[in-house]
């Protein structure tokens, strides 16, 4: 065999060297102090073992352990811990060429453990935000633990002495204990257990159970949900939405409808006042639906607390809202733009009332069939199909809250000041019966006090600006007068203003009551006149037909729609009575 050197880098031949110079490491390059023995036995390149001729065959790689260790060189054990002397026998090229598939390998084997120890970290990044979750919201029904479960499934391109090696090498411990960590494998061993079989069994049990009464449409839009009945007279269905009449203003206002007039919500109507309002529907084009609101409190109310008693619905609100419009009983369905007069009798019956003119064909359906009941459907036809339905039902309903009524005097009724006399201005207001002088409005009380007395309890109930035609009485004086509520909220009779009084000719309510500048019942008709002309009354109005004269005490105000004024009636050329009414004060 030749004792010719090379150069382990070059590959050149190197001359012969002294015993005492160097050799070089094949794989570092660098010299090692050694002595030469060109006799010696050859070693293995890579582990620097002798070789023999018995073994040299199966020298490399069996043992499985190259690079997964990953300490590729930092342990220096390709030959520099061997200090045995002799020279390396080997063919430059083949080590070249097996030093260029070890770079593969171990190319390869980082790669592998870097897509590893990626994978570790993000599988436990993720079973800990998934755990983050679980702690964090509780009620999350959307979590989903099997897909934690293929992470040990990842572990066979881990090796297992991949799993031994980070043991002896602390510098890659953390990276090759990531995959085996235990809570992320305890994570999917636990929730598989406990979630798949919680949650199918709960979320299936809550949700279905909730569903229907979170179908909406008919309870949150009703607000009486439980107390509707599709099929009744009274009730009525927009689309998929039921409605009921009278039912709360809010129901409509909570579905979106509006009121057509800003100031509409917030107008105050007293206690079983109704007043007429357009409500605008949110469903499709802007649809103004004609509704009745009414007060069932005995306080006053804004308009968007009370209650629709009455809606009517249009053709033309069906192409609007893009809803159908219907209603329904046990026979049938009745719909607007749709179904005739034929189809309406044998589903609803012969109408109780009929209304056919040249302008409106109606068929009015009234509660027990009664005609004089506050419950009455009305079905339009033009020619023949139902063109639109009307509803109007006054009774009271079941849910309207009780008031509690106070007793205290209402502090507007000290505003009053009683007259010095009768005087002289026939449009004061002002009157005179059984020598006391008086002037409209006056406070019940005052009346009370002077010895005027009333057949109805002084606890008798009055609601927010209602009014009533008592009759007072003091010895044998009779005299008719309204009083009225002027509070916001409900009182007693004995709190209440009078705002009207009333004196006739003769008979029972013959009181003998004065009036400014000589007026009185019982005087000729010639002689009212006069009193006219002499005070300067020149507007007035005279119906032939009634013979009521009508004198505003605002004398540039309308006659027919004065509240403050006389009315003065006329029997056989005599005035026969004379009634007096003035809010004066109460309205300013």
């Amino acid at each position: 065999m030749s004792d010719v050197k090379f150069d382990p880098v070059t590959g050149k031949p190197i001359t012969n060297q002294p015993s005492s110079g160097y050799n070089f490491d094949p794989m570092t390059g660098k010299p090692i102090n050694q002595e030469a023995n060109t006799s010696g036995p050859k070693f293995d390149p890579l582990t620097g073992k002798p070789i023999s001729q018995t073994n040299a065959t199966n020298t490399y790689g069996n043992t499985g352990t190259y690079g997964a260790q990953g300490t590729y060189g930092a342990q220096n054990t390709y030959g520099a811990q061997n200090n045995s002397t002799g020279t390396y026998g080997y063919d430059p090229a083949a080590i070249e060429k097996e030093q260029n598939a070890q770079n593969k390998k171990v190319a390869l084997i980082v790669l592998v453990l870097i897509i590893v120890a990626f994978l570790g970290l993000a599988i436990f990044g993720v079973v800990r935000a998934t755990q983050y979750f679980k702690d964090k919201i509780p009620g999350n029904t959307t979590q989903i633990t099997t897909d934690d479960n293929p992470m040990p499934d990842n572990d066979p391109v881990d090796p297992e002495p991949a799993v031994e090696a980070p043991v002896e090498d602390p510098v890659q411990a953390e990276p090759a204990e990531q995959p085996v960590q235990e809570q992320p494998a305890e994570t999917p061993a636990e929730q598989p257990v406990e979630q798949p079989a919680e949650q199918p069994v709960e979320q299936p049990a809550e949700q279905p159970a909730e569903q229907p009464a979170q179908e909406q449409p008919t309870e949150s839009v009703n607000g009486q949900a439980k107390e509707v009945d599709p099929n009744g007279l009274m009730s009525f269905h927009i689309g998929e939405k039921t409605f009921e009449v009278p039912m709360k203003v809010s129901v409509l206002l909570d579905d979106g409808w509006t009121f057509d007039s800003n100031t509409d919500a917030t107008e105050k109507l007293g206690a079983g006042e109704k007043g007429f309002y357009y409500m605008i529907c949110p469903y499709g084009e802007t649809s103004n639906v004609s509704v009745d609101v009414k007060n069932f409190s005995m306080n006053a109310q804004q308009a968007k607390d009370c209650y629709i008693t009455g809606i009517t619905l249009y053709d033309n609100d069906v192409r609007k809202m893009g809803k159908d419009i219907y209603i329904q009983n046990g026979n049938g369905v009745v719909k607007i733009g749709s179904t005739t007069q034929e189809q309406v009798k044998s589903i609803y019956g012969e109408p109780d009332d009929i209304s056919d003119t040249s302008v409106i064909h109606v068929y009015s359906y009234y509660k027990d069939h009664d005609v004089s009941s506050d419950v009455r459907l009305g079905i339009s036809f033009e020619e023949g199909i139902v063109d639109y339905l009307s509803f109007r039902n006054d009774n009271e309903p079941d849910d309207v809250e009780e008031v509690e009524i106070s007793g205290e005097k209402p502090d507007y009724l000290n505003n009053y000041v009683a007259p010095s006399g009768l005087g002289y201005d026939p449009l004061s207001g002002n009157f005179q019966v059984d020598g006391v002088a008086y002037t409209l409005p006056v406070p019940l009380q005052v009346l009370s006090d002077n010895g005027w007395k009333y057949d109805v309890e002084d606890e008798y109930a009055v609601g927010a600006g209602e009014g009533y035609v008592i009759t007072l009485y003091k010895g044998d004086l009779y005299m008719t007068t309204t009083v009225f509520n002027y509070c916001e909220a409900a009182t007693y009779l004995k709190n209440t203003i009078v705002t009207s009084v009333t004196t006739n000719n003769s008979g029972h309510f013959e009181n003998k009551m004065e009036l400014p500048s000589g007026l009185h019942a019982g005087m000729s008709e010639a002689d009212l006149l006069k009193w006219m002309n002499n005070n300067g009354i020149t507007n007035y109005d005279y119906s032939t037909t009634t013979e009521i004269y009508k004198i505003p005490f605002d004398q540039s105000a309308d006659p027919d729609y004065c509240a403050n004024r006389y009315y003065i009636f006329i029997e056989d050329g005599i005035v026969d009575s004379i009634d007096i009414t003035n809010y004066g004060w109460l309205r300013q």
